[in-house]
């Protein structure tokens, strides 16, 4: 038996649309997102889906609980799938981030694996 596992991003924010840094700060869905998230749904309807897991953050968990309303299939919060912090460049815009924090965010967008923000 082969399992499939699919990754799913949520969908917009407002903050999304601003280009402003989400990391772990908590805003919600905008109407396109719900959209994006139902249409996500339909197109997933024919799949064979067990089990739903998602960040407990808004964007995501509400994305998640769309998708499964449509699917009818368990949906469980998990921690561990939160995206990172992003420390002081939480709910910051990416062209005041790279304004201040030029070398860092330089760095970020080549090798993100190295950075921490800070």
């Amino acid at each position: 038996m082969t399992t499939r596992l699919l990754l799913i991003r949520h969908g917009e924010t407002d903050w999304n649309v601003e280009g402003r840094y989400q990391g772990q700060e908590d805003p919600p869905l905008n109407r396109r997102g719900r959209e994006q998230a139902r249409l996500l749904a339909d197109a997933l309807s024919g799949e064979p889906l067990h089990v739903l897991y998602g960040s407990p953050l808004k964007r995501a968990l509400e994305t998640a609980q769309i998708v499964q309303d449509k699917l009818t299939i368990p949906l469980h919060d998990e921690p561990r799938l939160m995206e990172i912090h992003l420390g002081d460049w939480g709910n910051r815009l990416a062209t005041e981030v790279a304004a201040r924090d030029a070398e860092r965010y330089l760095h970020w967008g080549s090798e993100p694996w190295s950075v921490t923000p800070p």
